[in-house]
């Protein structure tokens, strides 16, 4: 007796195997891994577009480095001057961050992705970025 389970697994990696054929990325069929993992790895795998995701951070002084995994789809304003990370966009020192959201969103109205994240630019594992020590009000 076949389980559901089994009989599911087997279909899916059949399905799995021609998008491989054609050249389509698609995660392992039946990866037992908790959801937000497997999309966690596919975007750091440069699996996901950036129509479909962008994190858009808002940059004064923090290094940003700790978000290089989501490279494909990051997007970094800065507001620092000189201390601005590799490939951002640099403002002027106008506003906090929620000045750099909104200038991103109408700038890109037309384009946003399907999900777009609104991050400062510290590193979240940071204690003074979770105390919200960073002042970039310019």
């Amino acid at each position: 007796h076949i389980n559901q389970d089994s009989d599911r697994c087997l279909g899916l990696w059949y399905e799995h195997f021609w998008w491989y054929l054609i050249g389509l990325p698609a995660t392992p069929a039946c990866d037992n891994r908790p959801w937000a993992e497997q999309q966690l790895d596919r975007i750091s795998k440069g699996h996901v577009p950036r129509s479909e995701l962008e994190i858009v951070m808002a940059q004064y002084h923090e290094d940003v480095s700790w978000s290089d995994i989501y490279k494909h789809v990051r997007t970094v304003y800065c507001k620092g001057g000189g201390v601005c990370a590799e490939n951002t966009i640099k403002l002027p020192d106008l506003g906090r961050d929620t000045h750099t959201f909104l200038y991103h969103i109408v700038e890109n109205y037309d384009n946003l992705a399907a999900w777009t994240v609104f991050t400062p630019a510290g590193n979240p594992s940071d204690e003074n970025t979770v105390k919200g020590a960073h002042d970039n009000s310019g």
